[in-house]
């Protein structure tokens, strides 16, 4: 099994991704053979230094290697917003005196 994690400088664990949700059973590999995981999402992390925990488990949950803080990456923004994501939204203001059922939905 393959597996990540991603926890943010206070220690939070934010993200974790594993083969074992879809791939369970990925293959045998033999000594010296070279495998490359891949994890990919959209970042709306929030302004912080993150770290990336790596391992490589049996099945039955036997660790073989785990990398801790293996690698980091920086999440820079403008305009700070202080939360520990960033979720894309959409927003509107409209006066009161203006509202109409429609506008409600």
């Amino acid at each position: 099994l393959f597996s990540m994690t991603m926890v943010n400088s206070q220690h939070h664990q934010l993200f974790s991704a594993s083969s074992v949700f879809d791939n369970p059973t990925p293959g045998l590999f033999r000594a010296g053979e070279v495998a490359v995981y891949r994890v990919a999402f959209d970042n709306i992390l929030g302004p912080d230094r993150y770290f990336i925990n790596a391992a490589v488990a049996l099945l039955g949950g036997v660790t073989l290697q785990l990398r801790e803080r293996m690698m980091a990456v920086m999440v820079t923004r403008v305009t700070p917003t202080g939360t520990l994501v960033d979720i894309p939204y959409a927003q509107s203001v409209t006066r009161a005196d203006a509202l109409t059922p429609e506008t409600l939905r």
